[in-house]
């Protein structure tokens, strides 16, 4: 863990940079049932993972 919450991660030999955004989300209505979810956003790869409370943590995958 990073100073400013990123992760690293290795998964199949490949690393991975994990970087929260610092501001929850509300979870989307039309993803209700799933736990988390990936999306392209300006070239940037999302994770998105719904917290228990009806939040959203969306992390910037590099």
């Amino acid at each position: 863990m990073q100073p400013d919450g990123t992760a690293l991660a290795t998964l199949g030999g490949q690393g991975y940079a994990l970087t929260p955004r610092l501001a929850l989300q509300p979870a989307p209505a039309d993803r209700a049932g799933q736990a988390m979810w990936t999306q392209v956003e300006d070239s940037l790869l999302l994770l998105s993972v719904r917290l228990g409370d009806g939040w959203v943590q969306v992390l910037e995958v590099r």
